[in-house]
């Protein structure tokens, strides 16, 4: 993630004007959600505009921190043998515009990431 400090010398309207600007060009690139392991979908490469009601949104705060949403309806899961699930969300690296107001750290947002979780499921 780019530190706060990389943005201090930009002025508020200058630094929501980028903010903008980014979050626009991730609205324009990220066109695709890439699902696996759900019951019902067997293609892997869905349009954000697709009819089975998953949603997704990035974007930047103006400390270049990533909020990464995700909406996924119940039934796609199979809780009905299950005691617990598990998730993992993965991001892929940078596609973010060259900008010479910003100096990125060399590989911070270059390689993807994922993040997961595992929740018990409560008995009736």
């Amino acid at each position: 993630m780019l530190a706060a400090h990389h943005f201090d010398f930009i002025a508020n309207k200058e630094k929501d004007a980028l903010m903008n600007s980014i979050d626009s060009h991730c609205a324009a690139a990220f066109k695709e959600i890439r699902v696996s392991g759900l019951k019902g979908i067997d293609d892997p490469a869905l349009s954000i505009y697709n009819t089975q009601g998953i949603k997704a949104m990035v974007l930047f705060d103006n400390k270049m921190a990533l909020t990464y949403e995700l909406a996924l309806p119940l039934k796609y899961l199979d809780f009905a043998a299950a005691d617990h699930f598990r998730y993992n969300i993965m991001l892929n690296g940078r596609i973010l515009p060259a900008d010479p107001r910003i100096t990125y750290p060399a590989d911070d947002l270059d390689a993807p990431t994922d993040f997961w979780g595992e929740y018990a499921l409560a008995k009736k």
